[in-house]
């Protein structure tokens, strides 16, 4: 499986909808996994972060 973007409305955030969605592509997909995310983007810096990636 390929996904180039995960991302929520700004009205759908801190509703758990993005963390289920992660959640179900780590479990279905296979390591290894590769991030990026725009510096300036603290919010999902700190929500990647709490799934352990660095």
């Amino acid at each position: 499986m390929r996904s180039h973007l995960l991302s929520t409305w700004i009205k759908s955030q801190k509703k758990g909808y993005g963390k289920k969605l992660l959640n179900k592509i780590l479990s279905e997909c296979k390591a290894p996994y590769c991030l990026a995310v725009y510096e300036e983007n603290r919010n999902a810096y700190r929500f990647y972060e709490n799934f352990g990636f660095k």
